[in-house]
């Protein structure tokens, strides 16, 4: 089982909090983090609500333009089949270090798509929490 958790954590000082990923597959894990403010939810989970989702689905997170392959987190969702299979891309590099650095691909499906689109909705709502996309 392969899976992505995408964790909010708040600066109650600040408007921006630490947006996390960790990934964990059977051969490796690794977690990185990026500032947010979730300014992005919106856009993404009105893109998680297409079925099917057409395009592929990516976003970037990062200083400045950050494009692959210098961005910090970035997450691909992409049809990988006819019948429904979801291609997953991950991507986290170390805040700090920026030499460490991790991809990973996982395949998923709708379902567990649209949980991690309920999870985002409540993340987004509450400034806080954690959203998982499960797969093999």
């Amino acid at each position: 089982m392969s899976t992505l958790v995408l964790r909010y954590m708040p600066d109650p000082a600040d408007e921006v909090g630490q947006l996390w990923f960790d990934v964990r597959t059977a051969q490796f894990s690794g977690s990185g983090f990026f500032w947010s403010n979730l300014n992005e939810l919106p856009g993404i989970i009105s893109k998680l609500e297409s079925y099917p989702l057409g395009d592929s689905a990516e976003w970037i997170w990062g200083y400045g333009q950050a494009e692959e392959p210098d961005a910090v987190l970035s997450l691909r969702v992409e049809q990988s089949s006819p019948t429904g299979d979801l291609k997953v891309r991950v991507g986290i590099r170390d805040l700090y270090e920026p030499e460490h650095f991790l991809r990973s691909t996982f395949q998923t499906d709708y379902a567990s798509l649209e949980a991690l689109r309920h999870e985002l909705v409540q993340m987004r709502e509450h400034r806080a929490g954690e959203a998982v996309l499960s797969g093999n």
